[in-house]
């Protein structure tokens, strides 16, 4: 979308950085390489290239700015030095706060009710340089890391064209990160969709919409498979006598297959059992011969 939008305002685009895509990742994005293609931009592949002959290419188009838009990689310093204007990298955040990997879905899971991007100067140490511009998003109650996501997206081009406005005109703010607010989270595996039925019910529905799909999802284990939620919202009730979490409580057609909690119950709406069809929660329960006192862990 950033790319899509340099070219509609008339930038000069020299060179494209990318990463081969990954064949065991869905892929929700378009393709950087297809859309670079279509306008005859070089694209290579830091993998396969290398940092150093990259570095060769780009200092022989000596360009003024180095713009790094959700790349993967860390950019060499060598690179962002050969910009005349600065190199730039676009982070998923309101930096200080959710510097690093999955900054979005991290924010969700951490209970986030705003979230947003930032435009800063890249330094040797990621996510850590002057801030230039910054755009909010809201993150409503319901809101899955998809949803997230295309909100900022709808909002990258017009600040992306600011921030070009700012070069051109030479007026460009510069606001230092503080360091003491800032908040620190690293990549996020399929691993780390396990639910802990020892949490309180708002944190594991947090969890389940922070990596529904096209995320690996979170998940239980379930009669020796795993148990994919892939839809839940929560009700705040107290356990009842002898209920453990990860105890079925009840299943309806509103609610779906309602589980304990450490506090409420998570009302699961759309389940899915490895290698199984995506079903609701009476459904699930239906097929399963699920009754109420069943552990679904």
């Amino acid at each position: 979308m950033c790319l899509r939008e340099l070219l509609r305002i008339g930038e000069d685009v020299r060179l494209v950085v990318t990463h081969r895509d990954d064949p065991g990742e869905t892929i929700w994005f378009g393709s950087v390489k297809r859309l670079a293609g279509s306008r005859k931009i070089p694209v290579v592949f830091s993998e396969e290239t290398g940092w150093k002959t990259i570095e060769e290419r780009v200092r022989a188009l000596r360009p003024e700015l180095v713009l790094s838009v959700y790349y993967r990689r860390v950019i060499p310093e060598g690179i962002m030095r050969l910009a005349t204007l600065g190199a730039v990298n676009l982070h998923g955040s309101l930096l200080p706060r959710y510097r690093g990997r999955a900054p979005v879905n991290w924010a969700i899971i951490g209970g986030e009710k705003v979230s947003g991007f930032t435009f800063h100067f890249m330094e040797k140490k990621p996510d850590t340089g002057d801030i230039i511009l910054q755009t909010r998003v809201s993150i409503g109650p319901n809101d899955r890391a998809l949803d997230v996501y295309w909100k900022m997206a709808r909002k990258m081009p017009r600040a992306l064209a600011r921030l070009i406005r700012m070069f051109r005109t030479g007026n460009v703010p510069r606001a230092g990160q503080d360091h003491d607010r800032a908040t620190c989270f690293g990549r996020r595996t399929a691993e780390d969709g396990k639910i802990d039925w020892d949490r309180p019910a708002r944190e594991i529905k947090d969890l389940v919409r922070a990596v529904t799909r096209p995320w690996p999802g979170a998940f239980t284990d379930f009669r020796g498979k795993r148990l994919f939620i892939w839809k839940a919202d929560y009700r705040k009730t107290k356990r009842r006598p002898g209920e453990r979490p990860g105890t079925l409580r009840s299943f309806s057609a509103k609610d779906g297959a309602c589980v304990v909690c450490k506090e409420g119950i998570l009302c699961c709406r759309e389940l899915q059992v490895e290698g199984g069809p995506s079903l609701s929660g009476r459904a699930f329960a239906r097929k399963y011969g699920l009754k109420q006192g069943d552990q679904v862990t």
